[in-house]
């Protein structure tokens, strides 16, 4: 079977076992193990489309780093529906769908403030919404300074700002708290 025959079965198979319906939902044995199958292969796949990549959480080729992450209780389907989306999109952009280097529009520094202290205040509503701790989660860190620099890193693009902005909002809006 050819790798995209393949990537695609787990797609279906991580749809199917992980539904569309964002909620605070903790998440099934049986959706983790298709999430940390489908994470697996999907950053593979990058590997192979888009190498090098950085080395990230999200890009783990360890099946029980995303499965022991997925069984966490404070991980919703919501989250895992994200970071399918998130490495679909990645994949997708490698293979062709990215805008050529000089139409990237890399943030200000006055915009990587905004970006961080709305990232900051978009995790205390997790938080005080959802009534959910997030630990050791990039994306809902507390600390002006970890969004801060990662927009302002060079690589970070106004698409992956809005990308972010927009994953939280969703989150939070589809908490039932």
């Amino acid at each position: 079977m050819k790798a995209k025959t393949k990537f695609a079965a787990a797609m279906l198979l991580a749809t199917a076992a992980l539904g569309n319906s964002p909620g605070a939902q903790a998440a099934s044995d049986a959706a983790c193990r298709a999430y940390a199958t489908n994470a697996v292969q999907q950053t593979l796949q990058m590997y192979h489309v888009c190498s090098p990549i950085k080395k990230s959480a999200e890009w783990s080729t360890k099946f029980n780093y995303h499965y022991d992450w997925c069984r966490r209780s404070d991980v919703t389907m919501a989250m895992l529906n994200h970071g399918r989306q998130y490495r679909a999109s990645w994949i997708n952009n490698c293979q062709g769908a990215r805008p050529p280097v000089t139409a990237v529009v890399r943030p200000s520094t006055q915009r990587c403030n905004r970006y961080a202290e709305e990232a900051v205040r978009q995790t205390e509503r997790m938080i005080s919404r959802c009534r959910s701790s997030i630990k050791n989660s990039a994306e809902w860190s507390m600390k002006h300074s970890y969004h801060f620099n990662w927009c302002h890193n060079g690589r970070t693009t106004e698409a992956m700002l809005r990308h972010g902005r927009e994953y939280r909002e969703r989150v939070i809006n589809g908490c039932s708290g």
